[in-house]
């Protein structure tokens, strides 16, 4: 079994990172206490103007709409960012070079050998 070097990999995410595109704020979660007993979700900017690049991975029927029952598209997105970018389930990435569009993270997908961190994300509209 062949192991991929430093040196292939640095280069791997090189080209990962020239194939980015976008640019992006990443905002963490987090749930305070909100005085009263309840709590109170917060989001705060933790890395502005990274690199990204936003996909839509697929494109299906979610329902049809009970007014004109006409079937309602919804969209599966993935935004790439550099290796070693620390993002967590809720955090949001506002994807600044589109328009400013806002997506919550569904949970990021860590693999051996990353070149990348792919993020499942869902549109905030």
């Amino acid at each position: 079994m062949n192991l991929l070097t430093t040196a292939q990999l640095s280069r791997m995410r090189t080209m990962q990172d020239e194939a980015m595109p976008d640019m992006c704020t990443i905002s963490h979660y987090t749930s305070v206490s909100d005085g009263a007993g309840g709590l109170t979700d917060t989001w705060s900017d933790v890395l502005i103007k990274s690199k990204c690049r936003l996909s839509v991975v697929n494109r299906r029927q979610a329902r049809e709409d009970s007014v004109t029952n006409a079937a309602q598209l919804a969209t599966d997105w993935m935004i790439t960012l550099p290796v070693g970018t620390q993002v967590g389930e809720r955090d949001r990435i506002t994807v600044t070079t589109i328009n400013n569009r806002l997506f919550e993270v569904i949970k990021p997908q860590i693999h051996s050998w990353e070149t990348a961190l792919r993020v499942p994300v869902t549109e905030i509209t």
